[in-house]
């Protein structure tokens, strides 16, 4: 067994009290100083309104994209009514994409 450490009487003057409370205030500040980068961190994580406006813009712009054959048949079915372009003859279909802007 380990004997307990002698018991010696400690004097606080004044120094000792100040040196003590230096200490206690410089940790107090250090744990403020943390806790106020912990939260500028976290704040800064935190999506913005605009943020939130663009992701909604893209979630809707996905939301309606398409397939691109649906379109495709319907130019298709255009250059034959308006030109008499048959799918495949895509010189055809240039002469008249032009003439008709």
């Amino acid at each position: 067994m380990v004997p307990a450490p002698p018991q010696a009487p400690v004097k606080l003057n004044a120094a000792a009290i100040l040196r003590e409370d230096a200490l206690y205030r410089k940790k107090q500040l250090q744990v403020l100083l943390l806790n106020d980068r912990l939260l500028t961190t976290a704040l800064n994580r935190l999506p913005t309104a605009n943020c939130l406006q663009e992701a909604n813009m893209l979630k809707n712009f996905e939301s309606e994209l398409r397939d691109a054959s649906e379109f495709k048949a319907w130019q298709s079915r255009m250059l034959q009514v308006w030109c008499g372009v048959k799918v495949g003859q895509e010189r055809g279909a240039e002469v008249c994409l032009s003439c008709c802007e």
